[in-house]
């Protein structure tokens, strides 16, 4: 992921780069937290808070890490 000096970038915009670079759909695209924080442009505290709430689907591998599926988490902003 890019940060830093960019030319802010929409939702969409985040969106559509990020299928380009992985070369994938967004059903196979796992994403981990700073990712789904760069999408956003959030902080950690605020991914941690809207994952508690249930606004960004999840899932965790067995050592406890957090992922996301981006077709979920897309999937999850068009229902709210």
């Amino acid at each position: 992921m890019k940060q830093g000096n960019e030319k802010k970038q929409s939702f969409e915009q985040r969106v559509n780069q990020l299928i380009k670079e992985k070369g994938l759909p967004p059903d196979q695209i796992i994403l981990q937290d700073y990712d789904v924080q760069w999408l956003f442009n959030i902080s950690r505290r605020t991914s941690f808070k809207y994952r508690k709430l249930g606004y960004f689907p999840h899932h965790k591998f067995p050592e406890g890490r957090v992922y996301f599926i981006l077709s979920e988490v897309i999937d999850s902003i068009k229902k709210n």
